[in-house]
């Protein structure tokens, strides 16, 4: 059975790991993942925290539904976004193909 100085560390191990795959994803440091995932948490959670006295509840579930919406919302604007940037460079692709 593993000491609780093992478990600790075998944690530690296991969120760096986890933490490295998801900052290679993104195509950054160990360290700048975990200082931009921290300044998110802390603005989810003002975020959060704001909504809940707006609505007056106190049950963070309430409001749920309205972040929900909030975030499908700027997922498709951003993907929107991205789909207009990838076709206008293929369509400056095509023009400079044509054109030579």
């Amino acid at each position: 059975m593993p000491t609780i100085s093992e478990k600790i560390e075998g944690d530690h191990q296991r969120q760096l790991r986890v933490d490295t795959m998801r900052a290679t994803a993104l195509r950054m440091s160990v360290h700048e993942y975990r200082t931009e995932r921290a300044a998110a948490v802390k603005k989810w959670a003002h975020t959060l925290h704001t909504l809940m006295e707006a609505a007056g509840v106190s049950d963070p579930v309430e409001v749920l539904p309205e972040i929900c919406a909030s975030i499908m919302q700027h997922a498709v604007l951003e993907a929107r976004k991205a789909a207009v940037a990838e076709a206008r460079t293929e369509v400056q692709k095509m023009l400079r193909k044509v054109m030579t």
